[in-house]
């Protein structure tokens, strides 16, 4: 099992513009399971609080609307 902190995310984040949780937790835990799409949302909430990302609005995925982010460079 890979260790994900928000380092690994940042560095994913800047190399790939707009993204969303859900694109977010499948390169990083390699699957969309609940558990690492909602842990992949927590770290980058943290990281928008550091000021590292920032959100830039909402994109329907499906069903359901997904949060989209970016590295702020």
């Amino acid at each position: 099992m890979t260790l994900v902190n928000q380092e690994m995310i940042l560095e994913y984040a800047r190399t790939m513009g707009d993204f969303t949780t859900k694109q977010m937790a499948t390169i990083v835990y390699g699957d969309v399971d609940h558990g690492h799409t909602s842990a992949a949302h927590k770290k980058l909430t943290k990281l928008v609080k550091h000021g590292d990302i920032i959100r830039v609005g909402r994109r329907k995925d499906g069903a359901q609307w997904q949060t989209v982010w970016r590295a702020v460079l």
